[in-house]
This record gives C-alpha cells, structure tokens and sequence, in this order.
C-alpha cells in the first residue's frame, strides 16, 4: 500500500517549504526543504491530477538550484519526475530552464534527456527562438545545431517516458519505490517496502549491493554488514571483493563493532596487494580512510589502525585533503587517549 498521494500534493500550501534552502558546508550541506518537494512532487505523480504550469516551473526551478548547488552534485528523480510533468504543457518559453538542468552538473550533463530542451516540438522552439531575443538564444540554437532533433525523435521520447510516469505505484519496482518514499521523508512506510524488498531479494551481487548500500545510507548499519558478508560468499573477483571487505569494515566501524572492524580490517589492507597499481586509484585512499574512520573511535584498536591507515597513506600518489583532515582528526584523538 502507497501513501495518500491526493494529500501528499496538498500538504504544502505554503511555497515557503517547498523553496530551495541550502543549510552547512561539505559533508554537512543540505537542501533544508528537500523532502517537502519531493512529497509533493510524488503526489502529483501518482494522484492523477496535474498541476498548473506556473507551480510546476516552480518547483523546477528550486530543483534546478539544487542540482547547481549541490556538492555532491547527482541527477534526482524529482528533478526528472517535475521536468516531465512540465514538459507535458509544452510552452517553448521552459527551453531555458530545460538547458539550465541540463548543465546543472556533470551528472546531469550525462543523464539529463536532450530532449527536455525541445519537448514543445521542433518547429514551435525554433519559431520561438527566431523571435526570441533572450541571453540564452544563441546556446539554444547552438544545441539544436548540434543535436539534429526531429519531431519523429521527440515525439518517440515523449511515448517511452510517457509510459514511464504513467505507471501506477504499484507497479513500479520495489527498490524505486523504496527510493522516493526515502526521499520523501515517508520512512515508516519505506521500512515496510524494505522489509518486502529484504525478502524477496535473491542472492545476487546487484541486489545485495544496492541493499547494502540503502541499509547503509539509512544508518542501519549492522544489517549493511550482514549484507556486504552475504556478498563477500559469492564468487567475486579480486576488484570486488576488496571493494566489498572496505565496505564491510566501514559498515562494522559505524555499527559500534570494533573487534569485527579491526579483522575486517587486517583482511582489507592484506588483500588490496592484490590490486595492481593500487596506490594509484582510489582502492588506496579507501583504505586509508576506512582504517581512519577506525581510529577515530574510542577503542583497542585505534592506535593499530593509525598506523595501518599511515603505512598506506604513505604509498599513496595523491591524498585527497578531506582523508589528510580524518587523518588528523584520528591522531588527535589516539593521542588524547594516550594522555589520559
């Protein structure tokens, strides 16, 4: 059972908790109203009932922002979900905000459809631009340049997505759902999804490694590591299974299972020899922070995982400064503890 979409779409009357609202820096920065758009993003998905063009170019907008802002950039579904639901007015005048998403970051540079950008049609934008004097007419004709869109083109996009956000809740896959219920802020009713998810999920290096990595994004960190030990039983290959052992050390070391985190650990820095050229890509620095993020902790094993974090560091051809500043921060602690 979904949520009462009609009412998720009404719950915020108010556009003060649906604009965008940066709050911190680095690991800390966050969008404060990010859920409250995403309720009414997907209430106006699944509750049959459309929303006018002047709010849904709202809420484009303050996805946009956040897309352009975020430091650790991503595509979101609610920016593609809200884009679609635009696109469906076809005004040639959204071209530009269409574009903006389109250069927001590098992920949406990637995964954000071309098409978004000509989605009235080909001929009403291209009249629109020829009539257009706007700062951006020249970049919009240069990207039509570039892509050769066709109406065939754009109207075949429009029947695949169409399909897409035309299905019902129900019969969306369950890690999606599970995914925009989180996003939401629904958390009760993503805990019942991820409990059905949990059990009829097969044993295979996908579907264990995205339930890890939910498990481990919620904080229920003890379930990530018994996810990450069931992956560590399939057959892997080298890449992977140190890949997976770093995982199960940071799992262990959030879970308060220090003992566990220190062999997983030992078994980490041991197999990463296994890696050619280790030290030159990123299986190094995860090491290095993983034994960190140990040491940080007030246990036996701090000082042992210092010095393995450093044995490493020391080979590394680059060290980026957030591992030097947990690096730091480690060594301050295991020497507080020495004084003490």
């Amino acid at each position: 059972m979904g949520p009462d979409f009609h009412q998720l779409a009404r719950d915020f009357g108010d556009r003060s908790e649906l604009v965008f609202w940066p709050e911190g820096s680095g690991v800390d920065w966050r969008d404060t109203h990010r859920t409250h758009r995403a309720r009414v993003i997907l209430g106006i998905q699944f509750g049959q009932q459309r929303a006018s063009h002047e709010f849904l170019r709202f809420l484009m907008e303050q996805e946009v922002l956040r897309a352009e802002l975020d430091p650790f950039q991503g595509l979101s579904e609610e920016l593609t979900t809200v884009a679609w639901f635009l696109s469906e007015h076809r005004v040639p005048a959204d071209c530009d905000l269409f574009l903006r998403a389109k250069g927001a970051n590098f992920d949406c540079h990637c995964g954000f459809d071309a098409e978004f950008v000509v989605s009235c049609g080909v001929s009403r934008l291209s009249e629109y631009l020829e009539q257009s004097g706007g700062e951006s007419r020249e970049k919009l004709l240069e990207f039509l340049e570039e892509r050769k869109f066709s109406e065939e083109l754009v109207e075949s996009w429009r029947a695949r997505l169409a399909a897409r956000f035309e299905t019902p809740w129900e019969e969306h896959d369950i890690d999606y759902r599970y995914r925009r219920l989180v996003n939401a802020g629904l958390h009760e009713l993503a805990d019942e999804v991820l409990d059905e998810w949990r059990a009829q999920a097969p044993d295979t290096w996908e579907e264990l490694v995205a339930l890890r990595y939910e498990h481990m994004k919620r904080g229920f960190y003890a379930e990530a590591a018994g996810f990450s030990r069931r992956i560590l039983e399939l057959h892997l290959s080298s890449d992977k299974e140190v890949a997976e052992r770093g995982e199960l050390t940071e799992a262990l070391t959030l879970a308060g299972d220090f003992s566990g985190a220190m062999d997983s650990l030992l078994d980490y820095h041991r197999d990463l020899k296994k890696i050619a050229g280790w030290w030159k890509v990123g299986y190094g620095r995860e090491a290095a922070r993983r034994a960190f993020l140990l040491a940080r902790e007030d246990s036996p094993f701090a000082v042992q995982a210092l010095q393995m974090g450093d044995a490493v560091m020391s080979k590394l051809t680059m060290c980026p400064p957030a591992i030097v500043e947990l690096r730091e921060e480690a060594n301050f602690y295991c020497q507080c503890r020495k004084e003490a």
